[in-house]
């Protein structure tokens, strides 16, 4: 008899148990995108909310992308009337690329009033070095860089370059192309520059009293201004103390309104 009542129960209890109605599964709505939860039985109504919300995603994301590209074609638009109106601004001025004393902005200014600083600069192919003359020179290396800083210069200030430079006995006049970077946002543009070269004396030598002291000056600007200071550490230091000798500055000072060829007789009397 317990036998016939067990099994008994067991058969109503398989009954019960294969009613029961098997649950449904749903996706979580995005919280994205406005779902009725009053039809959350309604699996149209859930395929229609699923694939719309594909549809925006998709349209969300393209939204995005075109507002990106807007942005970059406005800052594309503006960096190129930057340019313009640099170039047009400079039109009728000579670039001059410093890398010696002439960093110097103090000896820039009592030399050539009317010039311009415009900013730093990077020559490729050049290095940098403390001529036998006692000065700064550069020579063609494929493996080097040089950076100064960019002047902009009236015909007056080209006349006293010159003049200071020694041309043509002294130095040469080239012109290259130099990496310019503007503080006007305009980036960074390729610039013809004139640059003084000493092609006659190639072999390095030790600066002088008065020009250590110069040249420190001419650091001194040239970092506030931007120059790597990685540059200054590994290629000017390398020949350019940080200190000089008492006494020198009364002369360094009255060698930046000098002729470049009195200074150089002098250099020679040394």
């Amino acid at each position: 008899m317990h036998l016939t009542t067990t099994l008994t129960l067991l058969t109503l209890l398989t009954g019960l148990t294969l009613a029961l109605p098997t649950p449904t599964i749903h996706n979580y709505p995005d919280p994205d995108v406005d779902f009725d939860s009053s039809n959350w039985d309604n699996k149209n109504y859930n395929d229609e909310w699923y694939n719309g919300n594909v549809i925006a995603r998709g349209n969300r994301e393209k939204e995005r992308q075109k507002e990106e590209e807007e942005e970059r074609e406005r800052e594309e638009a503006e960096k190129k009337k930057k340019k313009d109106a640099y170039a047009q601004a400079y039109a009728d001025s000579t670039f001059y690329f410093a890398y010696g004393s002439n960093l110097w902005e103090h000896q820039m200014q009592q030399r050539c009033p009317a010039s311009k600083l415009i900013g730093v600069a990077r020559l490729e192919g050049h290095r940098w070095f403390i001529s036998s003359t006692g000065s700064a020179n550069i020579t063609a290396d494929s493996g080097a860089e040089t950076f100064g800083l960019v002047y902009s210069l009236q015909p007056t200030d080209k006349a006293v370059l010159d003049s200071r430079e020694g041309v043509p006995d002294r130095h040469s006049k080239e012109t290259a192309t130099v990496s310019l970077s503007t503080p006007t946002g305009a980036g960074k543009q390729e610039v013809e520059a004139l640059v003084y070269i000493d092609d006659k004396h190639l072999q390095p030598g030790q600066p002088k009293g008065q020009y250590v002291y110069r040249m420190n000056q001419s650091i001194s600007d040239a970092i506030k201004r931007g120059m790597p200071e990685g540059y200054v550490r590994d290629v000017l230091r390398a020949f350019i103390p940080e200190t000089w000798d008492e006494g020198v500055e009364e002369e360094a000072r009255r060698r930046v309104l000098v002729s470049g060829a009195w200074e150089a007789d002098q250099d020679k009397k040394r």
